[in-house]
């Protein structure tokens, strides 16, 4: 075989390849835009993407907030079986914590005065920057106001509680607290709740993570505590107010507030005539609700926008296909073997086993 020849057989052979790929190709394509062209399948699709997501979320933020209790909660329970009466024990416990869990900005051991001769202490880290410094509570946390009920609520109740979010004043930040009351065997027979172990984290890194997530131009992610306390929303102004006040002049919120307990549902604006799909999930370690609202009439536009691509794929598609079946065809008439020729039929008819092709014996 002379090298033209070989060089004619290679080019037959890549075109052989590009016709089956982009035939393949078409196939898969227009397979797909079939299948996505049904409203009802556009809309299914939207909602499943939708679920994940929020699961997706939930598992996250569970998790972070799962660490925050488990540390705050180690840190009682060793107090309590007095692994930590030792001050610098209990210091070095907080800082090792502290270093080790990046979304907790602080972390205090408030002591009952009761269980402490009368006496305020308050052993307390705190991130200042990158670095972690020792800044004990010099303030009576002790009086009931908003920004001492990590303390007060818990002792009080002598029960794990997350405190409702608030804007800290001297950390200039919306923050919530999760508090664990401790005991001590010297105080009330070890009964009586001796103080509190508290940890803070700021509502930024939460609503932050929510923003992240891909729901569409207009639509938004939203969290709020059992007691209506919003602790997530686009409008941060409605931020540590309650949803029952704010449903009153908000429709979007309206909504929300009448369907707080539904998992899922569609609900319409009443000033706009606008329907969205809004999706609800409660997170395990707390009474909070996560949910996402998700515009209806965006997403049947983003979905026929993406079905004029896809047509416009496919077409692309059938102009390469045709191009290759060109190219083949030439190749083959310039490489001027009856056997290749015969390989070639039986290779078309394969492409559209419908039609009965007779191949005539080939004799040498």
């Amino acid at each position: 075989m002379t090298d033209l020849n070989k060089r004619r057989k290679q080019t037959v052979c890549i075109a052989s390849l590009f016709c089956l790929l982009s035939f393949l190709l078409l196939i898969h394509l227009g397979y797909e835009y079939k299948s996505s062209k049904i409203n009802e399948i556009i809309l299914e699709d939207a909602k499943e993407d939708a679920l994940q997501k929020a699961d997706y979320a939930i598992k996250n933020i569970d998790m972070e907030l799962n660490s925050t209790t488990s540390f705050a909660d180690g840190v009682a329970k060793d107090l309590s079986s007095g692994k930590l009466k030792n001050d610098s024990i209990l210091r070095e416990r907080l800082l090792a914590g502290m270093k080790n869990n990046s979304h907790i900005f602080s972390i205090a051991v408030a002591y009952s005065p009761a269980a402490n001769t009368g006496k305020l202490y308050a052993p307390h880290f705190k991130r200042n920057g990158s670095e972690v410094v020792y800044d004990p509570l010099t303030n009576d946390y002790t009086k009931d106001s908003e920004q001492t009920a990590w303390y007060n609520d818990a002792l009080k109740k002598e029960s794990k509680v997350w405190i409702s979010p608030y804007f800290g004043i001297a950390d200039h930040n919306y923050q919530i607290d999760y508090s664990a009351p401790f005991y001590l065997a010297e105080f009330g027979n070890g009964d009586k709740a001796a103080g509190v172990v508290s940890v803070r984290q700021f509502l930024e890194g939460i609503r932050a993570y929510i923003n992240s997530l891909n729901i569409g131009n207009t639509g938004y992610g939203f969290m709020i505590s059992g007691k209506g306390v919003i602790i997530s929303y686009p409008i941060q102004e409605y931020l540590t107010k309650n949803i029952h006040d704010l449903a009153k002049k908000d429709l979007n919120l309206d909504f929300i507030n009448n369907n707080i307990k539904k998992h899922d549902y569609l609900a319409t604006n009443s000033l706009t005539g606008k329907s969205y799909w809004v999706f609800q999930q409660n997170i395990p370690s707390t009474d909070w609700i996560l949910g996402f609202v998700i515009p209806q009439e965006e997403t049947l536009l983003n979905r026929k926008t993406e079905q004029t691509h896809s047509i416009i794929l496919v077409v692309f598609a059938t102009f390469g296909f045709l191009f290759s079946l060109c190219l083949l065809f030439v190749s083959i008439y310039r490489y001027d073997n009856k056997r290749l020729w015969m390989h070639a039929v039986i290779f078309f008819s394969t492409l559209n086993p419908g039609n009965r092709l007779y191949v005539a014996p080939y004799y040498e």
